[in-house]
């Protein structure tokens, strides 16, 4: 069994002191395969998204836009459960690009998931 998914997504965070406000949108495709003889389940997604920031930098003194990329790949088995919860293997790659380059970042996690 193969199931498709499309994230649209849109952000507003409001502070305070307006270089930290932004507005953002992002939007990714996923993918999620069952092997029903075997339980097992395969995910993946990626996610690509813009942020833009209502007010120059009070340290480096520009506008601030910045771009995310991020993939995400997940394997779990429906008979690995405890309980009631149902668990899953999570890795992920994210880039994060700025105008300014102090707020650059690259950074990979590897989690285990509890449903």
């Amino acid at each position: 069994t193969t199931t498709g998914s499309l994230r649209l997504g849109a952000e507003r965070s409001h502070a305070v002191e307006e270089p930290y406000s932004y507005r953002g949108w992002d939007v990714g495709p996923g993918l999620s395969v069952l092997w029903p003889r075997t339980a097992f389940t395969l995910g993946a997604s990626a996610l690509y998204g813009e942020r833009r920031y209502d007010a120059p930098d009070p340290l480096f003194g520009v506008m601030r836009k910045d771009t995310r990329a991020r993939l995400e790949v997940s394997l779990g088995n429906k008979n690995w459960r405890w309980r009631d919860w149902q668990f899953a293997i999570v890795g992920s790659v994210e880039e994060n690009r700025s105008t300014i380059g102090f707020y650059d970042y690259r950074k990979a996690n590897l989690s285990i998931v509890a449903e």
